[in-house]
């Protein structure tokens, strides 16, 4: 089934799909990044824009037992956003997420952080030095994948809000780490909402 969520692949480790399923493929030793096509509901961007418009910077992390997020614990998250469609939104994708993050890596904790940033982050091309990450952008510019990381100036892809990124990094054992890089958001006026899911750093 995974073939026929993928899109065609002929070279490079980016593999394109509209099925979330098809993000088990990262696990393959010839793909590196994910990118999981999706559109939010209107009532979700029509939120996602207005809280990134009007709400102030912030950073919302959580981190838990995958064997403990029963329904109780997903509506825990990010609780202080209410209970709009864009709060929904976020519980439901950040433990599915996680769920699957838990199943791909093997880990039992996992840590859900959701940001609003206005300036710019990480914005050189670069591969994590994590196992594997989750990204998804909720309002304003996505991230950019390199379609073939082993190239030292790859062609780049840009993940559209909604979509969701899994990006295999440089501790995923035998793994040289999906390059990717943030948008560029200084002197734009331009802000992102970026839910991430991935494990906890301890640096």
């Amino acid at each position: 089934m995974l073939a026929t969520a993928l899109a065609p692949a002929p070279s490079g480790s980016l593999r394109i799909a509209s099925d979330l399923e098809a993000a088990r493929r990262v696990k393959a030793a010839d793909t590196d990044a994910v990118l999981v096509r999706r559109t939010l509901p209107p009532e979700v961007a029509e939120a996602a824009a207005a809280r990134a418009r009007f709400g102030p910077v912030l950073q919302l992390r959580y981190a838990f037992a995958l064997a403990q997020l029963d329904a109780d614990a997903e509506r825990g998250l990010f609780a202080p956003l209410g209970d709009g469609p864009l709060a929904v939104q976020l519980r439901r994708d950040a433990a599915r997420l996680a769920r699957l993050w838990g199943e791909l890596t093997g880990r039992e904790r996992a840590v859900a952080t959701l940001k609003l940033v206005d300036g710019d982050e990480c914005t050189k091309l670069h591969a994590d030095y994590v196992d594997l990450r989750v990204l998804c952008t909720y309002c304003g510019p996505g991230t950019w994948v390199a379609r073939d990381s082993a190239l030292d100036d790859p062609p780049l892809v840009q993940a559209s809000a909604g979509d969701l990124v899994f990006l295999k990094g440089r501790s995923w054992p035998g793994a040289r780490g999906a390059k990717h890089r943030s948008p560029a958001l200084q002197g734009t006026g331009e802000r992102r909402l970026v839910l991430r899911v991935d494990a906890l750093q301890l640096r």
